[in-house]
């Protein structure tokens, strides 16, 4: 039996809720269980740590330090709360367990980067990612183009809020065109916002945030032949899949190059956003 912590800002939250009833599903044969749980604040908006502990009948530890010790892997959640995940995370990154960071990872370059050290110096496995990394739209992609190979413009839209939500089509813009994004550029302002980026070799991306919409990407190759795919698939059980095989393995199913693209294509956003029309540079 794994034993998993879960560390949040509060618990009470989607993401908390679901990944431990998915875990706990008996499908997936018994082998991990949310083992304890701690939160550093009471849900604004909701329950209490320690009634979502009894209604999820996960033990409430009483500090990160007695969930790190008790646990053989650790989830950092705090999913809406990213500028929480240094210090939430700054235990666990020393503990040499494998440890998995909710998305968005982070939404500056520096603070992945002290976290990355920090794992590394003491030789942590961790990873972070979006599910929509896992859409099976992307996974069973072989059309023209095929991911990674020959694509020139990937166009990406989804719903909520680029500061929160842009990760996931950042996350399959990654997976699908690969890295190496220079430049950003916000060409649609306001609160629909569209961001462009460069690659300085003839494939650009684009970024666009819609409430009423739903993910999809439109790939293009260097052919012109293209395919529009939107996202209709289950992608969870996939990242929970992924998830669990890594607290098996201690192989993070995500590398760092590409989540450091993903929070500094987040990062360049954010500035393209605040002065649309203008070309800022993607700092890594």
């Amino acid at each position: 039996m794994i034993k998993i912590g879960f560390i949040d800002y509060f618990m009470d939250e989607w993401h908390a809720n679901q990944y431990v009833k998915w875990i706990h599903d008996p499908a997936r044969g018994g082998r991990h269980q949310a083992a304890y749980a701690w939160a550093q604040i009471d849900s604004p908006n909701g329950v209490s740590t320690t009634k979502w502990c009894k209604n999820n009948s996960v033990p409430q530890a009483s500090s990160i330090e007695e969930l790190v010790e008790k646990c053989d892997s650790i989830v950092v959640l705090s999913p809406d709360n990213p500028e929480m995940h240094v210090s939430l995370s700054e235990i666990p990154l020393a503990s040499g367990k494998p440890v998995y960071i909710d998305k968005t990872f982070a939404l500056d370059v520096s603070s992945a980067i002290k976290m990355f050290s920090r794992a590394e110096k003491y030789n942590t496995p961790m990873y972070s990612t979006s599910a929509l990394r896992y859409a099976l739209e992307l996974t069973d992609y072989t059309g023209p183009g095929t991911l990674g190979k020959d694509i020139t413009l990937v166009s990406a839209h989804g719903p909520g809020k680029f500061s929160n939500y842009s990760i996931h089509q950042i996350e399959m813009i990654v997976k699908s065109i690969g890295i190496g994004a220079k430049r950003a550029i916000c060409t649609v302002p306001g609160n629909t916002p569209m961001v462009t980026y460069d690659y300085g070799d003839g494939r650009r991306s684009t970024v666009h945030c819609m409430p009423w919409t739903q993910f999809a990407l439109e790939i293009q190759a260097s052919n012109g032949e293209g395919v529009s795919l939107p996202i209709t698939s289950d992608f969870w059980p996939a990242f929970i899949d992924k998830l669990l095989a890594f607290f098996d393995t201690k192989q993070p199913a995500v590398q760092k190059d590409e989540t450091l693209e993903a929070v500094a294509m987040v990062e360049a956003g954010l500035h393209a956003i605040e002065i649309p029309d203008r070309w800022f540079e993607v700092k890594k």
